[in-house]
């Protein structure tokens, strides 16, 4: 659901859930965004201003620290490898160990 409008309700109990949920054109910072869930599997979407997925990367490490669009167009990525420690289990929140560059394709 977006709601387009000149104002955005303040009240952030009705502006709960997923996707967007309002939107300022007036107020906008103009551009994209680069998600990716923190609980996902390797997906990175790029979103434009009305909150539709533009490009999707589909990365075969979980989300790590961060990621950001290169001068070129690809993705600069961050991702977590695969083996836990079991002497710390906490190490998966914590750490990353790959970097890699993705193209757009």
């Amino acid at each position: 659901m977006m709601i387009t409008t000149a104002s955005v309700d303040q009240n952030t109990i009705r502006r709960r859930g997923t996707g967007l949920r309002a939107y300022n054109p007036d107020k906008v910072f103009k551009g994209y965004t680069l998600f990716t869930p923190l609980t996902g599997n390797g997906e990175v979407y790029l979103l434009n201003l009305e909150g539709e997925v533009v490009h999707q990367w589909n990365l075969p490490y979980s989300p790590g620290l961060y990621a950001y669009l290169l001068p070129n167009g690809n993705l600069f990525y961050n991702g977590k490898t695969l083996d836990i420690p079991a002497h710390f289990p906490l190490w998966a929140a914590f750490k990353g160990g790959v970097v890699l560059e993705a193209d757009p394709s």
